[in-house]
């Protein structure tokens, strides 16, 4: 009997190293989660800074200028740090978003981490690829298209005509 609880405790010890190994321990899928909260707040704000392009024709020299109490949306902030993200108007039609990560997102050979790499691409009419990051601080470079994202006046006489 001494025998059978020893055989159950070390089957039950192994099943949980197992399940560590492979999914990473509760700090990492903590750590994962406000990576992916990062990435979905910096794509809510760069859709509520094309949103403010396309009426305004500019693009906001802070992003405190996108807080609407009538749509809802406050600028998020860091899950994690409670720190502003970095955003810099880089031109009429450019800007650049910046975040700290835990992690990178890809999986590399040889790497524990198991998260599922970040494939959302871009919206049509913003250069670039997709949110994939690396470990630390990243910046993601957007330029709005106007031809994709036209002016609102002009969506406006579109829709008159």
């Amino acid at each position: 009997m001494k025998y059978f609880a020893g055989l159950i405790i070390f089957f039950v010890a192994a099943v949980l190293v197992a399940g560590i190994l492979t999914i990473g321990s509760p700090a990492q899928q903590r750590k994962e989660r406000f990576d992916e909260q990062r990435v979905n707040d910096l794509m809510s704000l760069q859709s509520q800074l094309v949103a403010y392009w396309q009426s305004k024709q500019e693009l906001p020299n802070d992003p405190d200028q996108l807080n609407d109490s009538l749509r809802g949306f406050v600028v998020p902030v860091d899950p994690e740090s409670g720190q502003e993200y970095q955003y810099t108007k880089t031109g009429d039609t450019a800007f650049r978003l910046c975040a700290s990560f835990n992690r990178a997102s890809s999986i590399k050979k040889g790497d524990s981490f198991r998260a599922k790499p970040i494939m959302m691409p871009y919206p049509a009419g913003m250069d670039g690829g997709t949110w994939e990051h690396g470990e630390g601080i990243q910046c993601f470079d957007r330029t709005i298209d106007p031809d994709f994202f036209p002016p609102a006046k002009e969506i406006k006489k579109e829709n008159d005509r």
